[in-house]
């Protein structure tokens, strides 16, 4: 057992583990994430008008006294339809 450890390491045996050895280190990858951001931002603004519009809205039907069980949904229906009609506009006018 003590003639291994003090065997000492023949040419082919260094050559050998220089080959299969890993690199400790990766180059840095510069990663674009403006895309994301852009797809986060677009997110904000559409929750953003779909609950300004649905404010306003409900507003109008309250004040044109309709009975806030009805207003309220009734309201949120039409900012729905409303974000997703901005939505299919800009989409239209981008392409």
């Amino acid at each position: 057992m003590n003639s291994n450890l003090k065997r000492q390491l023949e040419e082919d045996d260094l050559v050998y583990s220089q080959e299969t050895a890993q690199p400790k280190y990766q180059d840095y990858q510069v990663y674009d994430d403006t895309k994301e951001k852009v797809k986060e931002l677009i997110f904000f603004a559409k929750l953003a008008f779909f609950c300004v519009v649905t404010v306003l809205t409900a507003f109008v039907l309250l004040s044109a006294k309709l009975s806030p069980v009805f207003a309220f949904p009734l309201a949120m229906l039409i900012s729905f339809g409303a974000t997703n009609l901005v939505g299919h506009w800009v989409r239209k006018r981008q392409n």
